[in-house]
């Protein structure tokens, strides 16, 4: 539906409600007396028949709309609480001929969605603009992908400001990938893993492809510190996996390497079926520096592997 065509709509559904007040309500609230004094205007809908209130709440949060946003939401959340329907039967039915038209009056009080969208959105066109704890309270009274993505539309307002907030509100998501969806514009964004580690590193466990995550995460990393990539590198499940991100973030750095010489074997040892690997890799970075070094690492593989290695190194 077009923007302009659902502005239209609210603003005749706000005048129909303001009309509708003033009919139940000819000697009610005035204006003035809502603006203020909002709990008591509140109050006075809830005091009122139980087949005038939804018209009474809406008026309300109209009137409060553009002064007074929280308390306008406080009037259209009232909306959202079941009237006692047997209680509303037994009010109106002295009052109604026909009981059965008692029932429909009451029935069309109770979980009326729609009517509670355009309470918001009288709101919205109220106010301009609401903070973020108030846009949350409108997410939570939307059902299924409405409310998902109303959710992940206000985590992205939060996205370069707030990683946490962020992090939080994608949370809230129930369908899995919209969530993922939601929290991988964190992971992709190099700047904000580089300023949050711990955090990201978290939201990986979170995620579906949890191993796509650790693998990104720890090549962003190791740009600045390449120790802390391949520590990342070593929460992945799989040895190919741990081994081929090995290879992205550590061993693309010679001098890192040459300058941490125990720190590379104990990555290899962290190894059982790829150890052999990683060690044949290591040693070839320092037999052009350290033949010493090299001829060391070689003996730490298995007897198959390490007389090859050994002669590599011998022959340089």
């Amino acid at each position: 539906m077009k923007k302009g065509v659902l502005i239209i709509i609210i603003v005749v559904v706000v005048l129909l409600a303001a009309a509708a007040f003033f009919v139940f309500f000819p000697k009610g609230l005035s204006e003035q007396d809502v603006l203020a004094n909002p709990s008591l205007a509140i109050k006075f809908c809830q005091d009122s028949p139980l087949d005038k209130q939804r018209d009474c709440y809406f008026w309300i949060a109209d009137v409060l709309a553009t002064n007074n946003s929280d308390a306008a939401l406080q009037a259209c959340l009232a909306l959202s609480e079941e009237n006692d329907r047997k209680g509303c039967v037994e009010e109106l039915a002295g009052k109604q001929e026909d009981q059965i038209k008692a029932t429909e009056i009451c029935n069309s009080m109770k979980n009326d969605t729609k009517f509670r969208e355009h309470c918001y959105g009288a709101i919205i066109a109220g106010s301009g603009s609401l903070n973020s704890d108030t846009q949350l309270l409108m997410c939570d009274s939307k059902t299924g992908m409405d409310k998902d993505n109303c959710y992940r539309g206000i985590a992205e307002d939060f996205l370069l400001s707030n990683v946490s907030k962020n992090v939080e509100i994608c949370n809230k998501i129930s369908d899995k990938s919209t969530k993922d969806s939601c929290l991988n514009n964190i992971i992709y964004n190099p700047e904000i893993v580089q300023a949050n580690p711990n955090l990201t590193v978290s939201i990986c466990g979170l995620l579906t492809l949890k191993a796509n995550c650790y693998s990104n995460v720890a090549q962003t990393l190791s740009g600045i510190d390449p120790k802390q990539g391949v520590l990342i590198c070593q929460k992945l499940t799989d040895e190919v996996q741990i081994s081929n991100c090995y290879g992205n973030v550590w061993f693309s750095f010679e001098s890192t390497i040459l300058q941490n010489y125990d720190f590379a074997i104990s990555l290899c040892n962290f190894l059982t079926a790829k150890k052999d690997d990683c060690l044949r890799r290591t040693s070839g970075i320092f037999m052009n520096y350290d033949r010493t070094k090299a001829e060391a690492i070689c003996n730490l593989m298995s007897a198959t592997t390490s007389s090859g290695c050994l002669q590599e190194v011998s022959q340089g």
